[in-house]
């Protein structure tokens, strides 16, 4: 599939190009040509089409280094027959590929095609959108592909931009890499993403031998994952999530109605029952009241705290938006970031990421303050109810993280979160 869009590309390169802008002189002399209809231009693209199949076809197929699975080989030979057709299908798989994009040399290091394109292809047998499910023959799944830059040379791009060695020494190819922004700052982060759509009757392992067909093999190439957003696998973690989640769902709700009948009954008696108190803790009603209140506390906290923390969270977001994207998303003008930070404004912007450290210094601070100031000798801590509280408070964001794969099927979740979850779960949890 990849053979097919480079011969795309190729065949377009070698067509002659239409100035968009033409002066008034040559455009006298410029023949009309009738305009063709839509069978003519039908069968010029068929035409197209079946040339690009017939030259990529026999070396898809005769290749002996590919060791691909046999329903794969299959439906890759139909859909280069579904192609020369015209088959919609088979269409909107090659439309959902990433191809290169413009602004390479600007840092654009984001090729992820269609993601909701891909998933949405379905074939029949016969090459065309099936009835019912049980007329498919294929559906599309959508595979990241990354791309790395070869060692040697972003050794070499990282020498350029730290002064060590001029563009000369590298031949023909120093000009050209100066120019990438990974020789000026986080070679080491920057990987090409490529969105690949395949049919459903492939696995990564046959992407991987299809990949062995990509004239560049000093490019390491690794297939992150596939995805066709039909299927979820649940692990144990993610399922205690949803078992402690549907369990919090019906405390709220039963701690509601347990609070609007204490409300109504006004007997005092029954709210000092400890299991009455129990539930009413997780009163949805009672709960927005407490939140909502701005009544000053009885002063076992420091009231400016709060203000700190406010201000803290702000440059956090404010360095989670304006600067972290670059390294997690992969910025579509890469180039911008060796800008900003030359720029003595936007390095305020960077050393806002280290507020967040001041968190733990507030905690700490609203966990010793409280005990300790009414200078008492004998001072009594319970140590266990205060790693319990604080564990309890930490698991809620790991069970959430832990989660992320089942709540979330985007590309920009395949492309950033996948690999860290999957592999290391949340290491930050530990």
């Amino acid at each position: 599939m990849l053979m097919i869009v480079v011969a795309w590309l190729l065949l377009g390169f070698c067509r002659p190009v239409v100035p968009a802008v033409l002066h008034e002189g040559t455009a006298t002399n410029m023949t009309t040509v009738a305009p063709k209809s839509v069978r003519e231009i039908e069968k010029e693209i068929e035409s197209i089409i079946t040339s690009v199949t017939k030259m990529l076809l026999p070396h898809f197929v005769r290749n002996s280094d590919l060791n691909i699975s046999a329903p794969c080989m299959s439906t890759f030979i139909k859909i280069f027959m579904d192609l020369r057709k015209l088959k919609l299908p088979a269409i909107k798989l090659l439309d959902a590929m990433a191809k290169p994009p413009f602004g390479l040399f600007r840092g654009t290091f984001n090729l992820m095609g269609d993601y909701d394109e891909c998933l949405e292809v379905t074939a029949n047998k016969r090459g065309d959108i099936p009835k019912n499910k049980a007329d498919e023959f294929y559906h599309g799944q959508y595979c990241t592909v990354e791309a790395e830059l070869p060692p040697k040379l972003l050794q070499a791009m990282q020498d350029l931009g730290n002064g060590y060695a001029n563009h000369t020494e590298f031949g023909k190819i120093g000009s050209i890499i100066k120019e990438l922004p990974a020789s000026n700052f986080a070679g080491n982060y920057f990987k090409f993403l490529i969105g690949i759509c395949l049919p459903s009757t492939c696995t990564p392992e046959d992407l991987k031998q299809i990949l062995k067909l990509v004239p560049i093999d000093f490019v390491p190439l690794d297939v992150r994952r596939c995805e066709d957003g039909r299927w979820k696998s649940v692990n144990l973690d993610q399922m205690v999530f949803l078992a402690v989640l549907a369990l919090l769902a019906i405390l709220v709700v039963f701690g509601t109605i347990v609070d609007g009948y204490q409300q109504l009954k006004s007997s005092k008696d029954e709210r000092k029952n400890t299991l009455v108190q129990f539930f009413v803790a997780f009163s949805l009603y009672n709960n927005t009241k407490r939140l909502l209140r701005t009544e000053k506390n009885s002063g076992s906290e420091i009231t400016c705290i709060n203000g700190m923390y406010v201000l803290g969270t702000a440059l956090v977001v404010i360095y989670h938006t304006y600067f972290l994207p670059f390294f997690t998303l992969f910025s579509s003008n890469g180039a911008n970031l060796g800008t900003y930070l030359k720029d003595f404004e936007f390095t305020l912007i960077v050393t806002m990421g280290i507020s967040i450290e001041a968190y733990f210094l507030f905690s700490g601070l609203l966990l010793v303050y409280p005990r300790f100031r009414r200078n008492q000798k004998n001072v009594q801590i319970n140590v266990i109810k205060i790693i319990v509280r604080r564990y309890i408070r930490k698991q809620n964001k790991c069970l959430g993280c832990l989660n992320s794969p089942l709540a979330t099927a985007a590309k920009q979740y395949i492309k950033s979160i996948s690999t860290q979850v999957e592999n290391e779960p949340c290491r930050w949890c530990k």
